[in-house]
């Protein structure tokens, strides 16, 4: 579960640095365009070579530094900051051969914690087309730190005692692989995005196939085809089914009524639903699912989502972000049980003065306790909605 987000120097936000802290079911009011930004960010690790260097060729949403960078501040760097909990993954093999290499004793005694990762955060500072200064630490004890000035340096330590330290070489740790193996366990969603990329790019049989196929990947594991079949049943009426095309296809069916009918490519919200629900159930245990723009759902669909996630979060610990102004999404959250609303934060993203600014928001069953950014709320929500949500 990613605990702790922080950037400086990144698009929107200066290098004084933004930080927002996350629990397992987490609500981001404000522009589509800040909110995403931010999120996106733990992205930048895709484009990190095994040797440090960015390419930016390999990420979907940055080009170049200059893009990276705030306001065109390329003097200073990006800085990217992740703290998760209850990580419990495995990391690249190449980290624990460092460790094992350096230490055969105390890698065997701490054995045990390496397999089995509760805390780890990961702090990044990039200059141009490089990372010039890593640190990523396990159970706040255990600590790799490279860092590039004129020549590497690079050193492990275990209890503040440095175990190996060298410089002028670079360490035999596949950072790509490394990295990649925190970066999996963050999942995302644009609903928005996904719709728009399908209708652009494809045409009504391929995109059954493309259901068809999540629906396998979904139905291959019983407990969770009982689950997404439970989930279409309550919360859109419908009843889905694959059936086999000749002479070597797949097809989707789904019931309302008496009839089966072929799906339609405009049958919006199934269309939808399938891929959100294999992001959902087909996470592991323990991993963020960023949701993006669930408002152009059906309302009754947005509340079946949002009660899934709070069932995911409290007994597979799965963690949930939401990125949407829903009104709908925002009242499941106010009237969830106590115990969902302990494990729940709400923050509001927004501008001032061409900076990003993020507050956490303090809510209960009457509503959000907007105070001094009531009128930030305007900008996203008509006056009405704000004063129904609104506590004070």
């Amino acid at each position: 579960m990613l605990t702790n987000l922080f950037v400086s120097n990144y698009v929107f936000v200066d290098d004084k640095g933004l930080e927002l802290q996350l629990d397992r079911i987490n609500v981001i009011l404000g522009f589509s365009s800040l909110k995403e930004t931010l999120f996106i960010a733990p992205c930048i690790l895709d484009g990190i070579m095994s040797n440090l260097l960015i390419r930016y060729s390999s990420q979907r949403f940055f080009g170049s530094f200059d893009e990276l960078v705030y306001d065109g501040t390329i003097s200073k760097p990006t800085v990217l900051y992740l703290r998760f909990k209850g990580f419990n993954r495995p990391l690249h093999e190449s980290f624990y051969s460092l460790f094992f290499s350096a230490s055969p004793v105390l890698f065997d005694r701490y054995s045990e914690e390496f397999k089995n990762i509760d805390v780890l955060d990961l702090y990044l500072e990039i200059m141009g087309e490089r990372t010039v200064s890593l640190r990523l630490s396990i159970n706040e004890h255990i600590t790799f730190s490279i860092t590039k000035h004129e020549t590497w340096s690079w050193k492990a330590e275990i209890d503040n005692r440095v175990i190996i330290e060298k410089n002028n070489v670079f360490p035999a740790v596949n950072f790509n692989a490394l990295l990649l193996s925190i970066r999996n366990t963050i999942q995302y969603f644009d609903i928005r995005s996904w719709l728009i990329e399908r209708y652009q790019s494809m045409s009504t049989d391929s995109q059954s196939s493309i259901i068809a196929r999540k629906l396998i990947d979904l139905f291959s594991d019983l407990d969770n085809a009982k689950r997404i079949g439970e989930f279409l049943r309550n919360s859109c009426g419908i009843n889905v089914r694959l059936k086999y095309i000749p002479p070597s296809s797949l097809g989707i069916e789904y019931r309302i009524s008496n009839s089966w009918k072929k799906t339609n490519f405009y049958d919006l919200d199934l269309i939808v639903l399938i891929p959100a629900l294999a992001t959902l159930l087909g996470s592991n245990k323990g991993d963020t699912i960023i949701l993006s723009e669930l408002s152009i759902l059906a309302p009754k669909i947005q509340r079946a989502l949002f009660r899934l996630a709070a069932d995911l979060a409290l007994e597979e610990d799965k963690q949930v972000i939401f990125l949407t102004n829903s009104p709908i999404i925002v009242r499941e959250l106010l009237t969830s049980d106590e115990n969902l609303r302990r494990i729940s934060k709400l923050w509001l993203v927004y501008h001032e003065n061409t900076k990003a600014r993020a507050t956490q928001l303090r809510f209960d069953e009457n509503g959000i306790y907007m105070g001094e950014f009531r009128d930030k709320f305007d900008q996203f929500w008509t006056k009405n909605i704000a004063e129904e949500l609104a506590a004070d």
